[in-house]
């Protein structure tokens, strides 16, 4: 058995190295059609091939501290997916996979628990740095890597297949901590944000998401959030993800100077999440999209918000 020492957790997630009880849902999760055309070319494994990578992984773990993570959302224990870092190949390396289930895809998962096995790698077990590589029309994926601050490679090939090919090292792992740290304590943490009370869910690169928890203080009739409560909300996640970028000058400065939204839905006594998603980044000029939406999934604005910066 594996020592309760290697688990992981992030403010919505728990990953645990995997035990031979996770192989069922490994096996469903591997042979999903949406997983396994990207993760195993579309081949449907035996049930014994998992048996055997979770055995393999439960000796990695004893020997070298890394392997085979499962995902679990803490709030409720939900088996999300699986994180790892695997050694496909000597030369390369342990490499970072991942693969959720599609009903859990667009909530930030894969990034989220991708960056805790990545910092378990790069400052725990002190890897020189992780390789991430998947198949060029996979943007999805790609999309994940360059949310995690992987540096782009070029291209190569695996088991005769095109491959991109992404790595990270301690340095980019550091100005990732930089900006994370700029986005939580800076721009979340603000006094007026904090007087609102918003929280920082995620923070990767272009992209932010913060939740306005629900108050009788931020309505405005009955049990409808006022208006400006989440404009407020929407300037803020658009500030947090314009700085959102390992590429920070020392003392750069910045404020919002375009801000267009739309409300869709009444947001009704409950908490309001906001994600903020990076549409163009210039030298200065920064546009986001921001959509909010209630726990309940209802939409209730979205908004475009152009940012300047300078320094």
């Amino acid at each position: 058995m594996v020592s309760r020492h290697f688990e992981l957790e992030t403010p919505r997630l728990r990953l645990r190295p995997a035990l031979a009880s996770d192989v069922d849902a490994l096996h469903a999760l591997w042979t999903d059609p949406f997983v396994r055309r990207w993760l195993w070319d579309d081949v449907v494994i035996e049930r014994r091939v998992v048996t055997d990578l979770v055995a393999a992984s439960d000796a990695s773990f004893a020997r070298a501290g890394w392997g085979q993570w499962v995902v679990e959302r803490r709030s409720d224990a939900v088996w999300l997916g699986a994180v790892s870092l695997t050694e496909l190949e000597p030369a390369i390396g342990p490499e970072l996979i991942y693969a959720f289930h599609p009903a859990h895809w667009g909530h930030g998962y894969a990034t989220e628990a991708s960056r805790a096995v990545l910092h378990h790698a790069l400052e725990t077990l002190r890897f020189a740095c992780v390789p991430g590589r998947t198949d060029p029309p996979n943007r999805e994926s790609i999309r994940v890597l360059e949310r995690l601050g992987m540096r782009f490679d070029g291209e190569g090939e695996s088991a005769g297949r095109p491959t991109v090919c992404y790595s990270i090292g301690r340095e980019g792992r550091t100005a990732m901590d930089d900006f994370e740290r700029i986005v939580r304590d800076a721009i979340a943490g603000a006094p007026y944000a904090r007087k609102l009370g918003i929280a920082c869910e995620e923070v990767a690169v272009d992209r932010v998401v913060m939740r306005l928890p629900w108050t009788p203080d931020h309505a405005t009739i009955g049990d409808r959030i006022h208006g400006g409560a989440i404009a407020s909300l929407v300037d803020v996640v658009a500030t947090g993800v314009c700085w959102a970028t390992p590429d920070l000058a020392p003392g750069a400065r910045g404020t919002t100077i375009g801000f267009s939204i739309s409300y869709l839905n009444a947001g009704r006594a409950q908490d309001l999440l906001a994600t903020g998603r990076v549409v163009q980044r210039g030298r200065s000029i920064v546009i986001a999209e921001v959509d909010v939406h209630g726990v309940d999934g209802t939409p209730v604005a979205r908004a475009i918000v152009t940012y300047k910066r300078s320094g």
